[in-house]
């Protein structure tokens, strides 16, 4: 029995000692795969590290393209170089060891018409699912590339050599109704310096690192390395250089103030059917939210138009306040206008991408239907009529009704983004009377009736005792 345990033991021991070994000579194949930084083996073929740009837009925006003789601008700052003094690892940062670092950069890219013709253009989508952004991405040229070519620009010999990296803002000329936020990341760049076999002085690693606090928003703020190795154009994002810089474009259409020909939103009212009553108001309730990649809270202008122009006094149409018949509304609040046959209100400085709502409070004398033009599935407007004979409904409209599933969206152009409400009249009468108002009317005049009974008694009486 001891010798059939002895044996037993062995072979387990065995068997796990060829499972320790083989373990062994995996990891260091699986680090080498999952690693998060750029290597090279030699003078000829040295660590090489790229810059993602990414460009971020509104759905229905056009992606913009890099003014000529401009681009965006990438800097580095020397830190020092990275030395061990005994068991410590400092950061040496002395003039005398930054003047002997070689400076990089500045990189630079710009987005031209060749790159957006072929180029992938990734979708952001909300919880919903629908795509309310775009972006475009694309990598620099490698940063260590002038080093590189000089191969031995490397004064202080081998060792770690720190820079910094952020892009430069507004350097990219926008128009008046354009607007860009820049990228607020910061990185630490570490570039490992070795001896190739002749003596030359080469580019071993590159290791990037996130500076805390400035994170790219792609990160979503996370912290920690990042790999910066060039990737495959045309891949996922992840695939791509991690090194990544985040802008986002945006725009307004219309052209501003009270400009009635170039409006981005345009919302009109018609009351039409026998017995319409032309001066009858209708009540609208109107929000708009900016689109989602903007972070800073927006406020939009608005004024309205009848059949005889630019309408300055609101009184019946609007409860606010509204300088010469403009109205300022925030993104996201809703805008309240009682509207009559021949109404529009107009919008003329909407982002590209911005949501709209639009609805109209019911009245069961006439039928709702609204015509809208934008962010249709297909090219034809969508059409709808309101819920006559159910009473629940309050209100007609965008998003309350359920088959109208949108993505309510404003594309860019002007002039192109209207909804038309059309109220038709029912249950008028050819003699002008409402059968609605048929009760009260019978009411009155058997009240009429009894009061002129009334009278002719009374003058009966009087006739008798004059006689």
């Amino acid at each position: 029995m001891t010798k059939i345990r002895n044996n037993t033991f062995k072979m387990l021991t065995s068997i796990a000692l060829v499972m320790i070994m083989s373990f062994s000579m995996i990891l260091p194949g699986l680090a080498e795969e999952f690693k998060e930084w750029s290597s090279g083996t030699g003078k000829d073929n040295p660590a090489k590290a790229v810059i993602t740009k990414i460009l971020k837009v509104p759905v229905g925006t056009t992606m913009p393209l890099t003014p000529a003789g401009e681009s965006f601008k990438f800097e580095f700052t020397k830190l020092g170089m990275v030395v061990n003094s005994g068991t410590t690892t400092i950061l040496e940062n002395s003039d005398l060891v930054k003047s002997k670092m070689p400076s990089l950069g500045p990189i630079t890219l710009a987005f031209e018409a060749a790159d957006l013709v072929n180029a992938r253009i990734y979708n952001i989508a909300n919880a919903q699912g629908d795509v309310y952004a775009h972006y475009v991405a694309k990598q620099t040229g490698d940063i260590l590339a002038s080093i590189n070519e000089a191969n031995n620009w490397w004064d202080h010999g081998a060792g770690i050599y720190k820079y910094r990296l952020e892009e430069t803002s507004e350097t990219i000329t926008l128009k008046a109704n354009e607007k860009m936020s820049f990228s607020t990341a910061w990185y630490d760049i570490e570039v490992w310096v070795e001896t190739d076999e002749d003596g030359t002085l080469f580019a071993k690693h590159i290791v990037a690192w996130i500076v805390e606090d400035h994170e790219d928003e792609y990160y979503e703020g996370d912290e920690g390395k990042v790999d910066p190795k060039p990737g495959e154009v045309g891949k996922n994002i992840e695939f791509l250089s991690q090194l990544i810089f985040t802008n986002k474009y945006w725009k307004t259409d219309g052209g501003g103030g009270f400009d009635v020909e170039n409006a981005s939103l345009r919302i009109a009212k018609t009351t039409t059917g026998l017995g319409a009553q032309p001066d009858k108001r209708f009540v609208f309730n109107i929000t708009v939210y900016q689109p989602e990649i903007i972070d800073d809270p927006q406020e939009y202008r608005a004024f309205v138009v009848d059949n005889y122009g630019i309408v300055t006094d609101l009184t019946d149409i609007y409860s606010g306040t509204a300088p010469g018949g403009l109205i300022t509304v925030k993104s996201g609040e809703t805008l309240t206008v009682n509207l009559k046959d021949g109404d529009k209100v107009i919008f003329n400085d909407l982002h590209v991408g911005a949501t709209v709502e639009v609805e109209e409070e019911r009245d069961d004398n006439y039928v709702q239907k609204y015509r809208r033009t934008f962010s249709t599935p297909t090219s034809d407007p969508f059409e709808a009529t309101g819920p006559v004979s159910d009473s629940s409904w309050s209100a007609w409209g965008f998003p309350r009704n359920p088959g109208d599933l949108g993505p309510h969206f404003l594309p860019e152009g002007k002039n192109v983004n209207i909804v038309q409400y059309t109220n038709t009249r029912q249950n008028a009468t050819p003699t002008g009377l409402d059968v609605d108002d048929l009760p009260y009317i019978v009411m009155i005049g058997l009240a009429v009736v009894g009061l002129i009974g009334f009278a002719i008694v009374k003058a009966r009486k009087k006739t008798e005792f004059d006689v």
